[in-house]
């Protein structure tokens, strides 16, 4: 441990020569006796009764009031102190809060302009499209327009005479209406007699049972075997 330097200082208070030993600074040391001299100075005009010893007392008491009072004060400022750092903690404590709070809402910000992003782009692809469905109707509307236009008014009386004509057919005649079987005198001359027809009628099964008979059996020319 280092020794620590030490200064003798000659100091005069109340007429009286001192001899100090301090590891102070000789300046700090003649102000304090500067001080203590003076305040016995300051209570022997006050009070002349006091002897030197006397004034020397006061002065203590003087110095130790002063003490006690810095000491208050100090409490004072000390608690006031510890008052504002608590006041310091709180406020450091909502700053950390509301910076906390602050970078949430720089987040959703961030969001909030990527989605402004987003549909922005979204709507400036509906906007084309819808420029694009424009150009069609306008397209289509302009040659529904052209075509009507090249429709000449000779053409269209025309068709309109086409619509206002009659389905003409041909007329015919009361002798062309009827069949050819009545107008025609030799199919009329070639009609048979009842009993003619009968007799060139094909006849049936139920025909030949009924007549008590019953045909040859027909051979084929490849029925040798069955003969």
């Amino acid at each position: 441990m280092e020794k620590q330097e030490v200064n003798k200082i000659t100091v005069y208070v109340g007429g009286r020569r001192f001899t100090l030993v301090s590891p102070e600074k000789e300046v700090y040391v003649r102000k304090i006796a500067e001080s203590v001299d003076k305040r016995m100075e300051h209570i022997a005009k006050v009070y002349p009764q006091l002897d030197m010893r006397g004034c020397a007392v006061m002065a203590a008491l003087d110095f130790a009031d002063d003490e006690q009072k810095a000491l208050g004060r100090k409490g004072d400022i000390t608690n006031q102190a510890d008052k504002v750092l608590r006041q310091a903690d709180k406020q450091s404590k909502q700053i950390s809060r509301l910076k906390k709070q602050n970078e949430q809402m720089l987040e959703e910000n961030t969001r909030l302009e990527e989605a402004q992003k987003q549909l922005q782009q979204k709507y400036s692809e509906l906007s084309d499209r819808y420029n694009e469905l424009k150009k069609f109707l306008d397209k289509q509307v302009n040659l529904s327009k052209n075509k009507s236009l090249e429709t000449t008014p000779s053409q269209k009386q025309a068709k309109q005479e086409e619509k206002n004509l009659p389905d003409e057919e041909p007329q015919l005649t009361e002798v062309q209406k009827k069949k050819p079987a009545e107008t025609d005198p030799s199919l009329q001359a070639k009609k048979m007699d009842p009993l003619s027809e009968a007799l060139l009628k094909p006849e049936t099964a139920a025909d030949i049972a009924h007549k008590g008979y019953t045909p040859m059996r027909q051979y084929s020319l490849f029925d040798n075997d069955e003969k």
